[in-house]
């Protein structure tokens, strides 16, 4: 009431009282008097929400629909960051007998409540929205889209939220009944910005001028973008609060603001029944990819998606821009079955016009060998050869399904000819999809069993067993964005001891946390990674770790880097801290087969301590180069390690690039000496034979400690170390 003084005066103050509001510049007031009314009060930004009440009935449930209230009002908050109001009153009495909400005040017959609107979500969520409605003046007669359409639309998104885990998950439902109006508008249509008088009767007017102004603001805001079509909407009500509008204000400034040219919307979607009217003409499959001619027929240049499916989940999704006349686009097959245009269901499409279509399967040739389908590739087998000093030469095969996307496995088993043996690795991993394929959650399990150790009388072997649990958010390229896993493993280890072969224990269980961002000029990608690990070799230890790697680049030339990546690694807990050997779980600087403590990848000769295959290194560490075997402890710590490793793009493009390794870390010389900090540096040239899965190093500048290690060493090709990616079958999958 504007804040202004209230004078009441008591005429009859026996039997009636008459109360006398004076205020100025009322635009709006009711009021609502009960003397049985029972008052719930809540707080939200400094904003009363009251519940006026009456029966005893609706005691028990007052505190649901208290917290309904309150959640709602939140929601419609995070839409439109204020409400015009000190107070929101949302009234609820069985003596109510014509409901119409106004202003502040939300009316509604307590049996309502009970019976037809149980969780009364739409009807609070058009109650709030009635401070918007104030705040606009509109012609309803010949702007009724305006009114029903454009000022409603917050409620109908915010609806869709409530009633559905996400606007455009159901790629099957048909759009009309997804709208949270109710309404279905079958298959007559009209445009939206009619004159009231031109529809037919009042269930018209909500189909159109409501429910098709909805799909058709949902169509903008999926092609603008939610947050920048939210900016511009909460502006545009903004600047034109208790200002008349008109269709070429809300035209004019989405425009200005979008920096777009809108008449394929404003003409198009709004202006014509059926104004959807892409034609898929031709599809050709081809190796990876898949061509599709598509046709306009229509004559505004509406911008659509389009996308692969597999089922009802997008596996691929593309925004075009609109055109006339016809466009071939090129898409890639993946694992899909079918091509859909606006795959997403936002539109309703005009009959007779073909929007979706099955890709031709390709036949497979003889070349790959396939099974249970006649079609594919489907599950694929590949005979497989590998090597290590353990096992000897290993024959087998590779299985794997690679056109599954939910459900994936492979399985690699081997017959060790040195060991004597059968040896293999294997995993399976079921994936949910989230948000068209954004969003990826896997579980599954992974296993593995290989010889480590091979002496005249011994061959001694590992097992490992996983179970894990990832979540996965990808980009609009479908690159990972970001990941959280989680890795729970049991490691089982043969040792040699005074009653022959025994086998060990380990559990190891860590969580992880990686992220890419930037760009291609200056690409990042970090993890953070907390590892626990609790084993018992003689005596029971345990420890809890916490690592750090930021990889960073910079493109100072078309394709050619310089390259970053700094590590980190301490201790919370460790019970072999004071130990000098290198234990499982023993930080490094240089990643040997021993310090592959828990089996994460392929060694040629794990334990190694002489000859070239003991001079194979795992980048994952502290990322020094250097072929100093681990029996030196040199870079080895119980404590921490810090490491900054540089690689150097030449501007010629070459397969030779300079690098720079420097770390410090936690020494201990003895026991009785503690620990000191200890810096070492190592430089050479990397010769990269195949990107990301094969290189050769050659150290030539190194610290001291470094150089002398070589000295006892001489040659020059025993400086040369080695890096290989031995697990790239999975790469394919």
């Amino acid at each position: 009431m504007n804040n202004e003084k209230i004078t009441v005066n008591s005429t009859y103050p026996i039997t009636y009282k008459t109360l006398k509001f004076e205020a100025k510049n009322i635009y709006n007031f009711t009021w609502f008097a009960n003397p049985e009314f029972k008052i719930s009060l809540d707080i939200v930004n400094d904003k009363l929400l009251f519940i006026y009440y009456t029966g005893n009935e609706l005691n028990k449930e007052i505190p649901d629909i208290k917290k309904n209230f309150k959640d709602i009002f939140v929601l419609y908050l995070s839409k439109f960051k204020k409400y015009p109001f000190p107070t929101l009153n949302l009234i609820l009495s069985d003596d109510i007998v014509v409901e119409r909400d106004y202003a502040q005040n939300i009316v509604h017959n307590t049996s309502k409540v009970y019976s037809e609107y149980p969780d009364i979500y739409s009807d609070i969520l058009y109650g709030i929205n009635m401070g918007l409605l104030t705040k606009i003046k509109v012609d309803p007669y010949k702007y009724q889209w305006i009114k029903n359409g454009f000022l409603q639309f917050p409620v109908q998104n915010l609806l869709d939220s409530l009633y559905f885990s996400g606007k455009y998950e159901f790629t099957s439902v048909d759009p009309f009944n997804r709208v949270s109006t109710g309404f279905c508008m079958k298959k007559s249509y009209k445009p939206a910005n009619l004159a009231i008088s031109q529809y037919d009767n009042c269930t018209e007017v909500a189909h159109f001028a409501g429910c098709k102004t909805t799909l058709s603001f949902n169509y903008l805001e999926n092609y603008l973008g939610k947050d920048l079509f939210n900016k511009i909407y909460s502006g545009f009500i903004e600047k034109y609060e208790y200002k008349n509008v008109t269709p070429d204000d809300i035209r004019q400034y989405f425009e200005k603001k979008s920096k777009k040219d809108l008449t394929w919307f404003f003409d198009g979607m709004l202006g014509t029944a059926n104004p959807f009217r892409y034609s898929i003409k031709n599809i050709k499959r081809n190796a990876n990819s898949v061509s599709i001619t598509i046709e306009n027929k229509g004559k505004y240049k509406i911008p659509f998606e389009i996308g692969t499916l597999r089922a009802d989940s997008i596996i691929f999704i593309q925004m075009i821009d609109g055109f006339k006349g016809e466009k071939t686009i090129e898409l890639p097959i993946d694992y899909a079955e079918k091509i859909k245009l606006d795959p997403k269901n936002l539109y309703y499409k005009t009959e007779g016009i073909k929007t979706e279509t099955y890709i031709k399967k390709k036949y497979v040739k003889p070349g790959n060998i396939t099974f249970y389908k006649k079609y594919g590739p489907s599950n694929i087998i590949l005979p497989f050869i590998g090597y290590n000093k353990s096992d000897g030469l290993m024959l087998g095969g590779f299985l794997s399904d690679l056109r599954n996307k939910h459900s994936i496995y492979s399985l690699t088993t081997l017959y060790g000819l040195g060991s004597k043996s059968l040896v293999g690795t294997g995993d399976y991993k079921y994936r949910v999809f989230k948000n068209h394929s954004k969003k990826i959650i896997e579980i599954g399990v992974e296993g593995r069993s290989f010889h480590r150790l091979k002496k005249d009388n011994f061959n001694l072997r590992y097992k490992r067993f996983s179970a894990i649990f990832n979540i996965i958010n990808n980009d609009n390229s479908d690159k990972i964005k970001n990941k959280i896993s989680f890795k729970s493993s049991i490691v089982e280890d043969e040792a040699i001891s005074v009653n022959g072969i025994e086998k060990y224990y380990r559990f190891i269980n860590k969580i992880y946390f990686g992220a890419n961002e930037g760009n291609a000029i200056l690409p990042v990608n970090y993890k953070i990674e907390i590892e626990h690990q609790y084993y018992k070799y003689y005596k029971k230890n345990q420890y809890l770790k916490i690592a750090g790697e930021l990889k960073t680049a910079y493109m100072y030339k078309h394709n050619r880097f310089l390259k970053l990546r700094l590590y980190g690694a301490t201790y919370l807990y460790n019970t072999n801290k004071n130990s000098t050997a290198t234990n499982p779980g023993t930080l490094s600087l240089t990643g040997y087969g021993q310090n592959d403590y828990g089996y994460e990848h392929y060694f040629i000769d794990r334990t190694g301590q002489t000859g070239f295959w003991s001079r194979q290194l795992m980048m994952n560490t502290g990322g020094f180069k250097t072929a100093v075997n681990n029996a030196y402890g040199l870079g080895q710590s119980n404590k921490y390690v810090l490491a900054a490793n540089l690689v150097f793009d030449l501007p010629v493009k070459i397969f030779i690039k300079p690098f720079l390794d420097m770390g410090i870390y936690g020494y201990l010389p003895a026991v009785s000496d503690g620990y000191s900090n200890k810096f070492l540096y190592s430089s050479g040239l990397k010769f990269e034979i195949i990107k990301d899965y094969f290189s050769f190093y050659l150290p030539v500048l190194n610290s001291k400690e470094i150089e002398d290690i070589y000295k006892e060493e001489e040659g020059f090709f025993k400086r040369i170390s080695f890096s290989v990616k031995l697990n790239f079958l999975n790469d394919i999958k």
